[in-house]
Order: structure tokens, then C-alpha cells, then sequence
């Protein structure tokens, strides 16, 4: 958990999309934030977040505290030690630092950071029917498709691609699957047993087995991967 103190001036408007860096981390106890952990902190006053687990709903800067209140209207207050244009960095306790780089904000229609966006994230609480199965591969993928159009939108250069939870292998030129032995972790979690994950993941494999996803050759990337996504969510349906 985050508790976050400060040094420098604090009048910087905090709004952005902020990545953890894991160049500055120094400590294990980090092992759940990847360099897809994100604060998404809009101009409006509500955030979206996953630093270990997906989280949304207001935030307000109070001098040299980040405030974060849910949906369920769990507060938390995050220290600042250092704000900078592109740079954040939070306390994670007394000793250590937690730093964040800045992204442009998403907009309203190109948001991969939305509660809409992200219920893939949650975990089952209950075995899912296969209907429900099919849901949270189609979201996951409605999820990557506004993930690459929001780095289209706001001109992203080496957008992270490797440490989101995903069964999908994605290249600079394609995309593929992961064997179920090489699935994250955290996205086996995300199903409420391994009978529900195993069965997750013969579905999107039939897919790329017996389905053709037209890969549109002149395209810029990014764009590749919007249409490839799009794709793979008719195919959900």
C-alpha cells in the first residue's frame, strides 16, 4: 500500500497518464507493479489506477498529498517526494520511493484506463458461465484496441506491450498466443479456478486456430493492431 513527503513545490497540475518506472525500483516488496502500472488522473477530478490491483473513482492534490477516494469511498493519501513535468515520485513507506513517468492523458473515447475497459481486471468471484468467459476475452481485447488507439491518438513512441496480464503474444509485426504454461500469473488470478482459466484459453486458441484475422499489411502499427483487435473481438461476440 501507498503512503507517499516532499521537498519541492507542489503546484504542478498532477493530470496525466503516469507509467511506474521500474528503473527506480529498488525493493521486492515492488514486485507488483510492472511498467504497465498506471495512475491515469484526468482534468475532471476522477482517476483510474492499477498499482497491484484496478481501482477508480476522485482524486484531489492537497499541497504535498496525492488524495484518492474510490467508488467505495476508500480514501487513500499518498505523499509526493519529488513532482516534476514528467517525473512523479510517491513514498511507498518511509524509505522507499516509487516513481512514475508521465503519458498524455486518454480521451473520453480512446480510454484503455475506463472501468469499462478494464472489468476484465477484476476477479471472478463465482465460476463463470462460458457466456461470461467470452465477455472478459472480448473485453480484454476491447482493451487493447483502445490501448493502441489511444498511443495513436497522442503519438506514444515504445509503447509497453510485455507487462500487461495477457494470453496474447505481441510482436512488432504480428501477434500470437502464449502456452497455458506460460500465462502471467496475475492473469490466471483474474479467473475464479484453474477449470474456468483452462477453459478461457481454449477459446481465443480456437479462435487463432480455425478463424482468419486479416493482418493489414500497409497500415502504420498501430493501426495493425487496432483492426487485429477489432477483429478478434467480432469473433467474441
Amino acid at each position: 500500500m501507498f503512503s507517499l513527503t516532499a521537498c519541492n513545490p507542489f503546484e504542478k497540475d498532477l493530470s496525466g497518464t503516469w507509467f511506474y518506472s521500474p528503473a527506480e525500483q529498488r525493493s521486492k516488496n515492488d514486485s507488483l507493479l510492472t511498467a504497465t502500472s498506471f495512475l491515469h488522473l484526468k482534468s475532471n477530478g476522477s482517476y483510474e489506477s492499477d498499482l497491484g490491483h484496478y481501482d477508480n473513482g476522485t482524486w484531489v492534490q492537497e499541497g504535498e498529498e496525492l488524495v484518492l477516494t474510490n467508488t467505495k469511498g476508500r480514501t487513500r493519501r499518498l505523499r509526493i517526494q519529488e513532482q516534476g513535468r514528467q517525473e512523479l515520485k510517491l513514498f511507498a513507506n518511509e524509505n522507499r520511493v516509487v516513481a512514475f513517468d508521465k503519458y498524455p492523458a486518454a480521451s473520453a473515447n480512446n480510454n484503455p484506463f475506463s472501468p469499462d475497459n478494464n472489468r476484465w481486471r477484476l476477479p471472478a468471484t463465482h465460476a463463470e458461465t462460458d457466456a461470461e468467459l467470452r465477455a472478459r476475452l472480448y473485453n480484454h481485447c476491447r482493451f487493447w484496441e483502445t490501448y493502441f488507439a489511444w498511443a495513436l491518438e497522442t503519438e506514444v513512441d515504445g509503447l509497453n506491450v510485455r507487462s500487461t496480464p495477457t494470453p496474447i503474444k505481441i510482436y512488432g509485426n504480428g501477434f500470437g498466443l502464449k502456452k497455458y504454461e506460460e500465462l502471467p500469473t496475475a492473469w490466471r488470478q483474474y479467473f475464479y479456478d484453474t477449470t474456468d482459466c483452462r477453459k478461457a484459453d481454449r477459446m481465443i486458441k480456437d479462435i487463432f486456430r480455425k478463424r482468419n484475422i486479416k493482418w493489414p499489411e500497409k497500415e502504420v502499427t498501430y493501426k495493425k493492431f487496432i483492426s487485429a483487435f477489432q477483429q478478434l473481438q467480432e469473433q467474441l461476440k
